[in-house]
């Protein structure tokens, strides 16, 4: 394993612990100590939908879920930034994020990056202090290795319905780089006995990615070049919350029309 790969597991174990996955001993938060073979994906270990229970509250990540309102401590947001029409919203987790301004908006060709931490709301890239960090598409095309300095910022990125008030429909959340799954042998990453300990087994594993299930909500976990992501979205409930505001404003309309002159 080279150094790189120690510092690529430390930070991930750092973030784990600060968010609740794993405690500070590395072992999954919640449970007793565990081998990470028992932390496989097999027949024994329960999924987030074989039992009862609210679907968002089973695969909530960190302390967020689906139908939680849009606004939420910490996060700063903007209406119409992306290509998603409704309001979205960012926490910026990482470190190097203390104590400075945080922004999520568009940024349009020649545009520079505010100072401080900022999600570009179109491409989701990440800067800081006008700095793009850096993204998969870097690292793919050219020779180089990941820049641990210019890693992609640790953020949790929230999607709200068109409803009113506004809520939580998706959530990504983007942390530094583990690898998650390696073929059929996930068993070595923090991240993924991580997820099993809080989620139960996967309903599906392939190389780089796992996926949960529960009702029509969805959560999946994938890493490559340079960062992880965990997103979890109920397309169901944002489409019924959005079809509930749509009539309702139409109620409102047709309440508010004028009488016919007879």
């Amino acid at each position: 394993m080279t150094p790189q790969s120690f510092r690529s597991i430390a930070l991930v174990s750092s973030i784990l612990a600060g968010c609740g996955l794993v405690n500070v001993n590395g072992k999954p938060a919640g449970t007793s100590p565990v081998s990470s073979e028992s932390s496989s994906a097999d027949s024994s270990a329960p999924s987030a939908g074989e039992s009862g229970g609210d679907p968002h509250d089973k695969l909530a990540i960190l302390e967020f879920k689906i139908g939680m309102p849009i606004v939420q401590p910490g996060f700063v947001c903007a209406k119409d930034a992306g290509f998603y029409n409704g309001a979205e919203c960012v926490k910026f987790l990482d470190r190097r994020c203390t104590g400075v301004a945080a922004n999520i908006g568009e940024k349009r060709y020649g545009d520079k990056a505010p100072r401080g931490c900022f999600m570009e709301a179109k491409s989701v890239a990440t800067y800081l202090d006008g700095v793009l960090m850096q993204q998969h598409q870097e690292v793919s095309q050219g020779s180089e290795k990941p820049d641990p300095a210019r890693y992609a910022l640790v953020n949790v990125h929230t999607y709200g319905t068109k409803s009113t008030p506004s809520k939580i429909s998706r959530i990504v959340y983007t942390m530094a780089m583990d690898e998650l799954a390696s073929g059929d042998k996930p068993s070595g990453s923090k991240l993924y006995n991580a997820l099993v300990a809080k989620y139960g087994a996967p309903k599906e594993v392939w190389s780089g990615k796992v996926k949960w299930r529960a009702g029509e909500t969805y959560l999946e976990g994938y890493c490559d070049l340079g960062l992880c992501t965990l997103q979890v979205e109920d397309r169901n409930f944002e489409e019924n919350e959005n079809q509930r505001q749509e009539e309702a404003d139409a109620k409102v309309r047709q309440n508010n029309a004028p009488a016919p002159r007879i």
